[in-house]
């Protein structure tokens, strides 16, 4: 049975670390990444939910705040710190063979 490593991400920031990177940026780095990602999909689904929710909705259509959206960016780096938090010794020896 083969023996799973951490995810490749972490990989990332441990290589990150190791060439001088502080936690802090670490993190920095990888909330940024996950945003960029999640912008296309927000830009695309909003207008398309909305638009869903207007055709099949037969009442009064009521949004969610745009807090929701700062939600979204504190979990995402919360996760990030997390992440950065594991010790980059444990990351790189982890690797799978």
């Amino acid at each position: 049975m083969l023996r799973q490593g951490p995810p490749a991400f972490l990989f990332a920031l441990a290589v990150a670390r190791t060439l001088g990177a502080t936690p802090a940026q670490a993190s920095v780095g990888l909330a940024v990444a996950q945003l960029l990602l999640a912008i296309p999909g927000v830009a695309a689904g909003i207008p398309t939910g909305i638009g869903l929710l207007a055709f099949v909705s037969t009442g009064e259509v009521q949004y969610l705040p745009g807090s929701w959206l700062l939600a979204v960016a504190a979990l995402t780096a919360i996760s990030a710190m997390v992440a950065t938090r594991r010790p980059v010794a444990d990351t790189l020896q982890s690797a799978p063979t």
